[in-house]
């Protein structure tokens, strides 16, 4: 099911001001993954509109493809990989701060705008 892009990020941006109780630790991973969600599904709609055969492509292939007319795809291809970064979190690194992981979602909103 493909979830709207609004209802997801406000979904991760709950967890970051209350993280539930169940997460423990894990709150921070818990936004990561539904701020990539968020991304992945907006540039998947993005091609469905466009070109439905670049769906099947790796999600690196659809972010520097998108036309720099549309967006900066640089720039959401770097949001992507902090958050494959930081989804695929090991104990060498370090987790990612609130004020990292809300600047990351205000980001992808802004960035994804002209996809939609």
């Amino acid at each position: 099911m493909v979830s709207d892009l609004r209802t997801t990020i406000e979904e991760a941006r709950s967890i970051l001001a209350a993280p539930p109780d169940y997460f423990g630790t894990g709150w921070p991973l818990a936004v990561c993954l539904l701020a990539r969600q968020a991304l992945e599904e907006t540039v998947e709609q993005y091609w469905d509109r466009v070109d439905q055969p670049m769906n099947r492509t790796s999600m690196t292939h659809q972010l520097l493809c998108i036309p720099t007319l549309e967006v900066d795809a640089q720039s959401l291809f770097s949001l992507w990989s902090r958050l494959s970064e930081w989804c695929h979190y090991r104990a060498v690194h370090a987790e990612p701060t609130s004020a990292e992981l809300e600047s990351l979602l205000a980001d992808i909103e802004n960035g994804v705008a002209s996809l939609r």
